[in-house]
């Protein structure tokens, strides 16, 4: 089985043979790998897309052409994941650092006649996960992919305890300032 043609595995994995899937996968992963990775720029990102692209590729096989090499059908489909990873990269970190930065920069804590010292007490209150994640991310500046690692949490939980800390750190600012 070591030696079938590409005509012949599209073939077997048109009929959902799972051990010719996994024989072009095992070929194609690499290249793919760094493709993706060239446009992502993080390896754990870039695995998550290849990992689409073949999905993607299961779950189309009833569509493969076995007269065309499948090598086009992953190109094109890890070229246009990536982009779409990325859109959606940019958008939501766009969000939350539009927001972290409202709330958090200096000139915003300036000009609501907010002194530091008085958002560390808002700090302690947070529950030791948010604390921690806040510190890691917004404090030592580490990468949600440190933060995730360091903690032995995934990337998403990071974002997401990120989230809730700065709408507690804001709502707490809002209220400051509304008492002044």
């Amino acid at each position: 089985m070591n030696e079938l043609t590409e005509r012949e595995l599209i073939i077997r994995i048109k009929s959902g043979d799972g051990a010719a899937f996994a024989m072009l996968y095992n070929q194609y992963y690499a290249a793919i790998f760094l493709n993706v990775f060239k446009l992502v720029g993080d390896r754990e990102d870039a695995m998550d897309v290849v990992q689409d692209v073949f999905i993607i590729l299961w779950q189309n096989r009833s569509s493969l052409n076995a007269e065309v090499s499948p090598k086009g059908f992953l190109y094109v489909i890890s070229h246009n994941r990536s982009h779409d990873f990325l859109r959606s990269k940019t958008r939501s970190r766009a969000a939350m650092y539009d927001l972290a930065d409202h709330f958090l920069q200096e000139s915003f804590i300036n000009d609501a006649h907010i002194d530091l010292s008085e958002l560390q007490p808002v700090i302690n209150q947070l529950s030791p996960k948010l604390k921690r994640v806040l510190e890691l991310c917004r404090l030592e500046e580490k990468t949600y992919h440190e933060a995730s690692l360091e903690l032995g949490i995934s990337r998403y939980t990071v974002n997401e305890y990120l989230k809730k800390a700065i709408v507690i750190l804001r709502k707490n600012i809002v209220r400051k300032t509304e008492r002044k």
